[in-house]
């Protein structure tokens, strides 16, 4: 046989598929192993970064395309560790030098490049092995649904999106929900997300009343994420109009000008005042809303934006660093390394995070933001701690089993989001209940603080929407029982 014809042949069976994407990034992450090996640190932060901004790029353009939605939580995740896994990587080869540290949290915690380069290598596995779970029980091909609430929709998702307000002004009175509450913590980004990429007509709606309405659901969901004190969510804040651009072909040449606003917007003023606020712990009484509400007007008074080089430069290295996830893996690298692995000391919370708070309402918190925080020397207690610090799912994984329990743990996450997502189905458009999931797991793709947490939110988030939704066929079902009556009761007359 020709030589050509056969290197064609190898080439063309193995970008070909449904499973060329998992084929291409796992080429990426053997290409940036054989780097590290063959090279020093710098150099694979370099190469590995280059790589990993042009290959995530395309393969969150390819799940792009196979979305009906074009954000979906595999084109979402890719596109958004375009960042942290290639632009973040890239910066710090190139403006350290080889014998230089990176900062982790504080001064006191540094991490030497060999243990950086180490960190980004096995946090690439980490997410190659999450891509392979998802990829096993994704949704099937896109094939046509009705809508669940037909002629319902836009009545139903208000109903949703005032919920998810009550809920965001006083959790503590949706306590007794226990994880159902599950549900309203997403309900107004998932309800102005679902409005956003509808058609106004199906709604029965002219152009201007959808864009006021998608405004004001917009406004309602930048106040109730203001309470969540994170940099990321209140910028998802504006995902539903991103997403509106995103999903007509005819506004997405307006995306880049979208795109350009929201990031002054970001660097100008939601990071350095949510930095502040972060510096000052709450006031007995004070919601953390109105702590950074008070924190912007101290702040816009005492110190207005200058948009000069060392204030952008500032803004951008700060993004840079806290968007490379790698970091925190890299400096449990080094504590491997010093101390061995802890085989499942840091995951002794796992023995009481599935008991309902319900049951229990004084549990410990899951999450091990604040605990890591202290740690780390930060704070006296955990709770005198005013940041969170993750240690990443891929951090937390190598700290306690090393490579093995990276790429066992990944991949059962990733089953889980992939089961997750065939619940939500492909195109939850006008299934409101649907679309809230399907919004959840989209953001928390990027929310992965610790193992232990996400293994336990995909397990309530799974038994919440399950519930929710055979609670919701009940209703349908119910429904359709009565007006086939009707009908055969008025065809007997």
């Amino acid at each position: 046989m020709n030589p050509l014809r056969l290197r064609n042949r190898i080439v063309n069976r193995w970008f070909q598929g449904s499973w060329n994407e998992i084929r291409i990034h796992g080429a990426l992450s053997l290409t940036v192993v054989g780097v590290l090996y063959l090279s020093e640190p710098r150099t694979t932060l370099i190469v590995g970064g280059l790589l990993c901004v042009a290959v995530y790029a395309y393969l969150g353009f390819k799940e792009a395309r196979k979305a009906p939605l074009w954000l979906s939580p595999l084109s979402f995740y890719f596109f958004w560790y375009c960042i942290g896994m290639g632009v973040s990587p890239l910066y710090l080869g190139l403006t350290t030098g080889p014998k230089d540290s990176v900062r982790f949290a504080s001064d006191l915690t540094m991490v030497s490049l060999p243990d950086l380069a180490t960190g980004y290598v096995l946090y690439l596995i980490g997410s190659l092995a999450l891509h392979v779970g998802i990829q096993l029980f994704r949704p099937q091909p896109i094939q046509s649904e009705k809508p669940v609430l037909q002629g319902k929709l836009l009545l139903f998702l208000v109903a949703i999106w005032i919920g998810g307000i009550l809920f965001q002004l006083n959790p503590a009175s949706f306590g007794f929900l226990g994880a159902t509450a599950k549900i309203l913590s997403v309900a107004v980004v998932g309800s102005v997300s679902a409005f956003a990429v509808t058609q106004g007509k199906a709604l029965g709606l002219s152009r201007i009343s959808f864009v006021a309405i998608l405004m004001l659901g917009t406004a309602g969901l930048f106040f109730a994420n203001l309470a969540s004190g994170s940099k990321a969510y209140i910028m998802f804040s504006f995902l539903p109009i991103f997403w509106f651009f995103l999903i007509r072909p005819r506004l997405r040449l307006w995306l880049p000008a979208l795109a350009l606003g929201l990031g002054i917007f970001y660097f100008a003023l939601v990071a350095p005042v949510v930095q502040t606020s972060r510096q000052s712990p709450l006031e007995e009484g004070q919601n953390p809303r109105a702590h950074l509400i008070e924190t912007f007007e101290t702040w816009n008074r005492e110190k207005p934006v200058q948009f000069d080089q060392s204030f952008l430069a500032e803004q951008l290295d700060q993004f840079v660093n806290r968007q490379f996830d790698a970091v925190p893996v890299g400096f449990l690298v080094g504590e491997v390394d010093q101390s061995g692995l802890v085989f499942g000391e840091t995951m002794e919370y796992a023995a009481y995070a599935f008991v309902p708070r319900l049951l229990w309402p004084d549990k410990p918190s899951v999450t091990r933001g604040a605990w890591f925080s202290t740690r780390l020397g930060l704070f006296q207690t955990e709770a005198d701690a005013t940041t969170s610090v993750g240690m990443t799912a891929v951090g937390e994984l190598y700290w306690n089993f090393g490579l093995p329990g990276i790429v066992i743990g990944m991949l059962s996450i990733g089953l889980g989001q992939g089961v997750l997502w065939r619940m939500a189905g492909g195109d939850p458009r006008g299934k409101p209940i649907h679309m809230l999931l399907y919004v959840s797991l989209m953001l928390g793709m990027t929310d992965m603080p610790e193992a232990v947490s996400v293994v336990v939110s995909l397990a309530v988030t799974f038994l919440t929407f399950k519930a929710a939704f055979v609670v919701l066929e009940m209703i349908n079902g119910h429904r359709n029982r009565v007006t086939s009556g009707l009908k055969t009761e008025l065809l007997h007359r």
